[in-house]
This record gives structure tokens, C-alpha cells and sequence, in this order.
């Protein structure tokens, strides 16, 4: 297990060395390879700026696949949601508004039961395990039917998640009380309504702005976004806790996917399998850049006091229990997903 992360963080590297800087501009279209005209032509949409290390990675995606198809494919890349609102790009995708298109879970709750376990706060360790993971108990088939609206071609996980907050620093949980905290969806919502906190749903590029004008007093995300987001110039204070994560895909419509040639088929997954190995290094290493970046700009990073840990934890145990026992109830077959995905982690060595 450890050699094939070691291996693939090496992929990671080599293709950022020599496949980023090629990386097609911000013009919302890449070219096909040296001119050549396509045979099909795909619309991607994505919901994040085109600077931004995840719109770059779509980017990528994109130029692989023209590269790996020899230019028989054209990928049309449109960021920022400028086809569709955030929340909205699972939906675009499945009634085939987009041809392809980058979502996450967290905006979809309920809808993946099985898939959504993986944001259980303190399994997953990093973005790297978090990735590896998934795709196992993907092909394993540890997750069912639930992805067979459409043709899911790379699942990721980020890093996981921190407290940030503005004025308050948060040193024993009683502190959270009360608290406007931005919710990440997932298993993360469950947690903070335990504790006590007042979720409030804001979209990723609205954060800055709920920030400022007192709507949130803080949020649970991960430390990209605060020089991804300039949530720095908000937040004052980091509390690191690993509370749950996002579980984030590359999709194409099923209908497109199953009208392309087998050898355009073969090509978009090899694509795929490349793309998201740069992704698993670039997430990690944005995540240590940005705690650097951010304490230098004044942010204070902690943890909780050992004895305040371990409640959370005693406090998410059962909550974990019983988002098991609800999906058990309903017929799918969570217990053994949880176990499988924890054998996994500590297959990792975690």
C-alpha cells in the first residue's frame, strides 16, 4: 500500500513538472492537439476559478484528454460557474446540460448514503489515503449502484477539514455554542449541530463575503482556502481538528459516455487515472503551503486540549453509529463499507 502511494505521488510530481505549465488559458475553451480538427467536441463545466489548483486540474484533465486521443477530442473548459450555479453541476450532468463536469457530494446529502461515510471525521488522514481509499472501495464495489447515473471517471478526497474562525478563538467545546458556522455538508453538518453551532449553507465563493458581513462566524474547510479565498484577511484563528472532508469527482454524462468509440473510452480513463494523481500531490502540497502562508500573515494555528479531543471524539462516535445504523436500516450495506474503508486506512498505515 505504501509503495503505491509513493509511486503515485511521484506520478503526481512528474506530470505537474511537465504537463501544468501546458495547461490551455483562462478563455473558458483548449485547443485540439496541433490544430487538428475533432471529432467530438465535449462541454465541461467546473464551479471553480481557473487559478484556483482544482481549476487547474480540470484543465489538465482536459489537455490530457486531447492529448491522450491524439486531438480526436476537443475539451471545451468553462470555470467559475458560468454554466451552472455550484450546487448544480450534478443535476447539469445527469440531464446532459454539460457533457462533463466536476462535482462534490457535500452539495448532494443523502443522495450517495454510502459514499457520503467517507467524510466520517478522524478516518481519513490526508487527501492522498483519502483518494486511494475511495477508488479501491470503488472498484471493490463497496459502493454499489450509486453512481450509475452517470459515468464517474476520478473520485478524490481533499484534505481534512480545520475550524476556522473570525473573532472567537475556540479552546473548549462549550465555546462552540451558539456559533454561525458555515457547514461543509457531509458528515461534518451532524457534528456542528451537535455541538451546538448554528450551520448556515454558503456556497465556496460566497464565504468571504457571509464573513464580512457577520453572516458566519466561521466555517469547517480545509487551509487552502484561505489564500485560495483570501479567507486570511477574515479569519484569525485555525483550530485543527480533521473533522470530515469532501468527496469530489470528475463525471460525464452516461448517455455521451456510452456514444463514444471504445478506444475514446480507453483514452479518457487513462486520462483520468493521470489527472488525478497530480491532483492527490498538489492538494497536499497546497495545504502545507497555505498553513505556512497563513501564519505569516498573522493566523493562529492550535489544536484543542487533549481532554477537549477526546469528547469530540466520544461526541461523534455515536453520531457515526447511528448514520451506520440509518443506511443499514434503508438496506444499504454500510457496515461493511465503514469496516472495508477502515481496514483500508490502516492498510495505509494510519
Amino acid at each position: 500500500m505504501k509503495h503505491k502511494m509513493l509511486f503515485l505521488l511521484l506520478v503526481g510530481v512528474i506530470i505537474a513538472g511537465m504537463l501544468l505549465p501546458a495547461c490551455g488559458g483562462d478563455n473558458g475553451e483548449s485547443n485540439g492537439q496541433d490544430g487538428q480538427t475533432a471529432e467530438i467536441e465535449l462541454t465541461f463545466s467546473h464551479f471553480l476559478p481557473p487559478d484556483h489548483f482544482s481549476g487547474q486540474y480540470c484543465q489538465l484533465w482536459a489537455d490530457l484528454v486531447e492529448k491522450k486521443t491524439d486531438g480526436r477530442v476537443k475539451v471545451n473548459v468553462y470555470p467559475a460557474a458560468a454554466l451552472g450555479a455550484t450546487a448544480d453541476h450534478l443535476n447539469m450532468l445527469e440531464t446532459g446540460t454539460v457533457d462533463v463536469a466536476l462535482f462534490s457530494t457535500a452539495y448532494s446529502p443523502g443522495r450517495f448514503p454510502l459514499t457520503e461515510l467517507l467524510t466520517v471525521p478522524f478516518v481519513i488522514p490526508n487527501a492522498l489515503v483519502g483518494t486511494q481509499v475511495a477508488t479501491e472501495l470503488r472498484e471493490q464495489g463497496y459502493m454499489g449502484q450509486e453512481w450509475d447515473d452517470i459515468k464517474l471517471l476520478t473520485i478524490f478526497t481533499n484534505h481534512p477539514y480545520s475550524l476556522f474562525t473570525k473573532d472567537k478563538k475556540i479552546e473548549t467545546l462549550d465555546d462552540i455554542k451558539g456559533l454561525k458556522v458555515r457547514t461543509a455538508g457531509g458528515m461534518v453538518t451532524p457534528v456542528e449541530e451537535a455541538l451546538g453551532a448554528v450551520s448556515v449553507s454558503v456556497a465556496l465563493p460566497e464565504i468571504y463575503e457571509a464573513l464580512d458581513k457577520g453572516v458566519v462566524d466561521g466555517l469547517i474547510f480545509g487551509h487552502e482556502t484561505l489564500i485560495s479565498y483570501a479567507l486570511h484577511e477574515q479569519i484569525n484563528y485555525v483550530c485543527r481538528l480533521g473533522a470530515g472532508l469532501a468527496v469530489v469527482g470528475i463525471g460525464m454524462n452516461k448517455t455521451v459516455w456510452e456514444g463514444l468509440p471504445a478506444d475514446i473510452q480507453d483514452a479518457i480513463i487513462f486520462a483520468s487515472e493521470q489527472a488525478v494523481g497530480w491532483e492527490d500531490y498538489v492538494i497536499e502540497l497546497k495545504d502545507r503551503q497555505a498553513v505556512t502562508q497563513a501564519m505569516e500573515l498573522g493566523v493562529e494555528f492550535y489544536e484543542l486540549p487533549p481532554a477537549e479531543m477526546a469528547k469530540l471524539q466520544n461526541l461523534v462516535a455515536p453520531l457515526v453509529d447511528n448514520w451506520i445504523a440509518e443506511r443499514v436500516a434503508k438496506g444499504a450495506p454500510a457496515q461493511e463499507f465503514y469496516d472495508a474503508m477502515i481496514d483500508l486506512v490502516r492498510a495505509y498505515g494510519y
